[in-house]
C-alpha cells in the first residue's frame, strides 16, 4: 500500500538521521626538523618547520647542516613530508642521516634530532575508537647511531623500528581513543654520532608511516524526537493493519 510505503520510508530516514557522524575534528598538524654538523672546530646548524590548521594541507620540510675544516668535510640532514587524505587518515615520511669525507683522522659530531617532535597531529575524537597504523624503516650505510622512531605526547614512546645500531624494522601501533577528548599524536626520529677517528662515514634512514582513526561500531541511539516519530509511525502501521483485517472480514 502507498501509505505503508511512505511510513516505512519516513522511519528509515529518521533512523539514518539518528546515526552518529564518523569523523574526527582536526585542530592542527605540524612538522619540524633540526640538524647539526661539527668537523674539527667548524660547526653548522640548520632547521625548518611547517604547520597547517584545520584545513590540513600537505607539509614539507628539510634541514641541512654542513661543516668543513681542511682536509675534512661533513653534513647532517633531516627532512620530512606529511599529508592527510581526510581528518581520519593520512601518512608521513622522514629521512635522516649524515656523511663525512676526510683524508685524515678528525673529530666530528652529527646530530639529526635537535628539534622534536618531527610530526604532530592534534584532533578531537568524536567517538570512542582507536588511532592505528603501520610503519616501515629502511636504513643503509654505517647505521650505528641512527636510531628508530619514537612516540611523543599521547603516542606511546616506543621505539618503532630497530635499535641504536640499526633503525630498520616494521610493525603496527594502536592507541585507544575516548570520544570528546583532544589528542596530540607525535613521532620523532633520533640520530647522533661522534668520533675522533675514521676517515669516512655515511648512513641514512627512511621511515614511512600510515595512520588511520577508526571508531567502534555501535547501534545508533535515537534522540527523543526520533523516538516520538517512531512511536507515531508504528501506531499508523498498526491502525492500517487493523483496517485491512476488518475489510478482509
Amino acid at each position: 500500500m502507498p501509505g505503508l510505503r511512505n511510513i516505512s520510508l519516513a522511519l528509515a530516514a529518521a533512523l539514518a538521521g539518528a546515526a552518529p557522524a564518523i569523523a574526527a575534528t582536526p585542530i592542527s598538524g605540524s612538522m619540524q626538523v633540526g640538524t647539526q654538523a661539527s668537523v674539527g672546530t667548524a660547526t653548522g646548524t640548520d632547521s625548518d618547520a611547517a604547520s597547517t590548521g584545520p584545513s590540513l594541507a600537505t607539509l614539507s620540510i628539510r634541514a641541512f647542516a654542513e661543516a668543513s675544516e681542511d682536509p675534512a668535510s661533513g653534513w647532517a640532514v633531516a627532512s620530512g613530508i606529511a599529508g592527510w587524505t581526510s581528518p581520519t587518515e593520512g601518512w608521513f615520511g622522514l629521512v635522516w642521516g649524515w656523511n663525512l669525507e676526510s683524508d685524515d683522522l678528525v673529530y666530528f659530531w652529527f646530530e639529526t634530532n635537535t628539534l622534536r617532535p618531527n610530526w604532530t597531529y592534534r584532533f578531537i575524537a568524536t567517538a570512542d575508537g582507536v588511532f592505528t597504523g603501520s610503519y616501515e624503516i629502511v636504513a643503509s650505510g654505517m647505521t650505528f647511531g641512527l636510531q628508530p622512531l619514537y612516540g611523543d605526547d599521547d603516542m606511546p614512546f616506543g621505539p618503532y623500528g630497530g635499535d641504536l645500531s640499526d633503525p630498520s624494522g616494521s610493525g603496527t601501533f594502536s592507541v585507544p581513543l575516548v570520544g570528546g577528548q583532544t589528542y596530540t599524536m607525535s613521532f620523532f626520529q633520533f640520530g647522533n654520532l661522534s668520533s675522533s677517528g675514521g676517515t669516512s662515514f655515511a648512513a641514512d634512514a627512511v621511515a614511512n608511516v600510515r595512520w588511520q582513526i577508526l571508531y567502534r561500531s555501535a547501534p545508533p541511539i535515537p534522540e527523543p524526537a526520533t523516538w516520538a516519530m517512531l512511536v507515531a509511525g508504528f501506531g499508523l502501521l498498526g491502525t492500517s493493519l487493523r483496517r485491512r483485517r476488518l475489510s478482509a472480514a
